[in-house]
């Protein structure tokens, strides 16, 4: 009974808080390298997977999945209702920022930046035939 070895004193607060930290940092780093692994991976398998319509397959079908959740929500037969011309409210106004003076379309042109610049007008744009 007098022989107590070390290991059989009643640990201290401190030395608890000590233990603890320890036991918890090796989890977090075991948890983070684990993470950090996984992550890798799946971005190596990402980068190397085939194209699809120009984008990598498993991105193509998260595309196709959203645009059919799209569809469902805003589907033809989902329309905001419509009413007639006499109940129709005057529209409101978001402000007037920037508007001080009135537009004026005339001056306005199309700078296309590339081996050779050039300032197109709007009067030449609006001389284009329509396209669809």
């Amino acid at each position: 009974m007098g022989n107590a070895t070390p290991s059989d004193e009643p640990l201290t607060s401190e030395a608890k808080l000590d233990a603890d930290v320890r036991r918890m940092t090796r989890r977090s780093f075991t948890t983070g390298a684990i993470a950090a692994l996984a992550g890798g991976s799946a971005a190596t398998w990402l980068a190397t997977r085939a194209t699809e319509d120009g984008a990598l397959w498993p991105l193509r079908r998260v595309l196709e999945f959203n645009e059919r959740v799209a569809q469902s929500f805003y589907s033809p037969t989902r329309l905001a209702p419509e009413y007639a011309v006499d109940q129709a409210a005057e529209p409101r106004v978001n402000g007037r920022v920037g508007l001080e003076s009135p537009l004026l379309g005339a001056d306005w042109s199309l700078r296309v930046i590339g081996q050779r610049d050039r300032q197109i007008p709007l009067s030449a744009l609006k001389q284009l035939p329509a396209q669809k």
